[in-house]
């Protein structure tokens, strides 16, 4: 049994200090990197207090305690606003503050401690990966993104995270294709949630055109043509119907690769294909032309058209 000392000690201010004092330390720091954020005039010191932070939330420890979650949380919410608005800030400097904000939130907030919780962490780590992407240091953003899917993927379907989920795997997808880091394979392990969860199924599409044409541009052709066969296919998954439109642009960029590489007659069926959902005049200009290379008596009616 306690001795009356021993109680005395143990509910001492001073006890109670050191109990608390891992939520001391985040806060402490937090709260100097928003000192430093939210004034131009000492952008320089931003790194070295950056640092501080950054070795404060290292290991295993978590702030216990209602009270300084709390606090930690609103800190967190402060110097994220602060983040927003630094100017002439390197983009690194940027993408390591919101990854602060994020860890600060994972020491305060356990996992499945609430579907709402687990939102917000999830957002954090996805806007981290973001800035990452900005800051052109792709494989760090893989890293924050895939927690961010993580907690995202732990919510119950019954709370709204179709948003959530659909920036999640684009990014996800965009930081790997940046990151070099076979991006098709990872599309294709998650491409019914991908499609299940894209409420806007044509910025999804824009993501796969802006992945074709780089590679379109860098003559790449064949894995051109993989990114569009891929994306066109799998689309047909969508729960919102794509536009036309939207399916005839990535298919003549297709037609463009096939005919790059010599197959008129892949070139004439994506062509083709793209006039049926949107017919355009590049288009049937295009479609006669290949139908002229393959010596196809079908040319001849569209010859007037084109010039008439």
């Amino acid at each position: 049994s306690y001795s009356f000392c021993t109680l005395l000690v143990f509910f001492s201010p001073f006890h109670l200090h050191t109990m608390h004092s891992y939520a001391t330390v985040v806060v402490d720091a937090l709260e100097r990197l928003e000192d430093v954020a939210k004034d131009a005039s000492k952008k320089d010191e931003l790194e070295p207090v950056l640092v501080e932070s950054e070795q404060a939330l290292r290991g295993d420890n978590t702030v216990e305690g209602g009270d300084d979650k709390k606090k930690v949380k609103g800190v967190v919410s402060s110097l994220w606003g602060c983040i927003s608005g630094m100017k002439d800030v390197r983009p690194a400097l940027k993408a390591r503050s919101r990854e602060v904000c994020a860890r600060s939130l994972q020491k305060a907030i356990s996992k499945g401690a609430s579907p709402k919780m687990d939102i917000e962490l999830s957002r954090a780590w996805q806007k981290t990966g973001r800035e990452w992407l900005c800051a052109r240091v792709p494989v760090e953003a893989v890293r924050c993104i895939d927690v961010a899917i993580v907690y995202a993927e732990g919510v119950p379907s019954s709370h709204k995270t179709t948003a959530l989920l659909a920036d999640c795997y684009t990014s996800a997808i965009e930081a790997r294709w940046k990151a070099d880091q076979d991006p098709l394979v990872y599309a294709a392990s998650v491409t019914a949630r991908l499609w299940g969860h894209a409420d806007d199924a044509t910025r999804t599409l824009d993501l796969f055109y802006d992945m074709a044409e780089e590679a379109h541009n860098t003559k790449k052709h064949g894995a051109c043509i993989e990114i569009l066969t891929f994306a066109l296919e799998s689309s047909s998954q969508s729960k919102k119907p794509i536009l036309p439109e939207v399916q005839a642009r990535m298919l003549r960029l297709e037609s463009h690769s096939y005919h790059l590489l010599g197959n008129i007659s892949a070139a004439k069926t994506s062509i083709e294909t793209a006039n049926s959902l949107h017919p355009t005049c590049v288009g049937t200009y295009l479609l006669c032309r290949y139908l002229v290379q393959l010596q196809s008596p079908e040319a001849q009616p569209l010859i007037p058209v084109l010039l008439g």
